[in-house]
């Protein structure tokens, strides 16, 4: 059975939520609040929420020991193959080239489940990223038997990709797009070779 009207609705409130919400910290826990918004304020009351909605710490903070701002950037500290959700202020740190701090615990359990090949983390890593997924507005891809995706799939990943980037106010290089077109093309012919050995 699908999704009814109203399932719908509240998903598409929630998602605009998760856009435009404040985030911020309160009695040292992440939350998602109002900011004093009255649309904000009857969102969160119609899904239920107190204001602010507490968040759990695992997928919503920065990944850095005793910091609880909110993770607005993924990158890895310089010298370090850890990759890291940290907020703005770590992250400018990750890039200066000073030691790395101490680290939470589920963010080094998160990074011990990388493909050592691929570096990669399998699908299922234990963190409940729909949220995350929905703000920046994907999908996740069908369950079923892993497959390689055809070059049309890949190509509308990419074009999905690039278009979330632009209307979330990202900056693409030109030429950005033919040029990664053209190294997941040259890749995926180097898994064809691996899948069909």
């Amino acid at each position: 059975m699908g999704n009814t009207n109203t399932e719908k609705a509240r998903e598409a409130l929630e998602s605009m939520v998760w856009q435009f919400g404040h985030r911020g910290v309160k009695n040292g826990k992440p939350v998602i609040h109002t900011g004093g918004l009255s649309a904000l304020e009857e969102a969160f009351e119609t899904l239920g929420w107190k204001d602010p909605h507490y968040l759990p710490e695992e997928g919503y903070t920065c990944a850095v020991v005793g910091c609880m701002e909110a993770d607005t950037a993924g990158t890895h500290w310089s010298g370090s193959k850890l990759y890291l959700r940290l907020c703005s202020k770590h992250y400018h740190q990750s890039l200066s080239g000073i030691p790395i701090p101490s680290i939470k615990q589920w963010a080094l359990d998160r990074e011990a489940k990388r493909d050592p090949i691929t570096g990669c983390l399998p699908l299922d890593t234990g963190i409940d990223s729909s949220n995350q997924i929905k703000q920046a507005g994907y999908h996740r891809m069908p369950e079923g038997e892993p497959r390689l995706l055809s070059e049309s799939e890949i190509m509308s990943i990419l074009k999905d990709a690039f278009t979330s980037t632009l209307l979330c106010g990202g900056f693409i290089p030109i030429g950005a797009f033919e040029c990664i077109t053209k190294a997941v093309k040259a890749q995926r012919e180097v898994d064809m070779r691996f899948y069909n050995e």
